[in-house]
């Protein structure tokens, strides 16, 4: 039966897995966006050219280019997949010298353990800490009060922000 650290180190490989799907579908999306504004772009004046192509059409690819530039700035898809591939880099490299005993894995099993769980939970907090501030920089997260904290998931984004007054228990 698999014990504290066996399970942990499971939810670190589901972590490793769902953050590498993320950053996949984030840079897919980004790509595919960016693909459609730059064709809808290099074609209006090309278009222009042709007198008989209708000013409407110029129209629309040009509003289609500003869409995808506005999805883009609101969802940051270039800059959320970035930050997940780091975060899995990140995570993997210090799975793999756990598992191998390396540097600083080193001494008994539950001090590798404890300096292990106490890098990933920094880790996290590093993530946890981009993703928020990716966030705020576009706009969709309000300013954080001084003082507050971003509360996580255990691996997720921040699920809301804390201070002292709602970690007593406050509503």
């Amino acid at each position: 039966m698999p014990g504290p650290a066996d399970e942990y180190v499971n939810r670190v490989r589901e972590e490793i897995k769902t953050l590498r799907g993320y950053f996949n579908r984030q840079l897919r999306s980004y790509r595919a966006i960016r693909a459609v504004a730059i064709v809808s772009a290099s074609l209006v004046p090309v278009l222009a050219t042709w007198s008989e192509f209708p000013r409407l059409g110029l129209a629309a690819l040009g509003a289609v280019v500003a869409l995808a530039e506005v999805f883009q700035g609101l969802f940051q898809l270039r800059k959320s997949a970035l930050n997940a591939m780091k975060t899995t880099n990140t995570l993997e490299r210090q799975l793999n010298k756990y598992l191998t005993g390396v540097d600083p894995y080193g001494g008994t099993q539950q001090e590798a353990f404890t300096r292990f769980a106490r890098q990933i939970e920094a880790i996290r907090e590093s993530a946890d800490q981009a993703f928020f501030e990716m966030w705020q920089e576009a706009g969709a997260i309000p300013e954080r009060p001084q003082g507050q904290q971003v509360a996580t998931t255990e691996s997720g984004p921040p699920t809301k922000a804390v201070g002292p007054s709602s970690a007593a228990g406050s509503p």
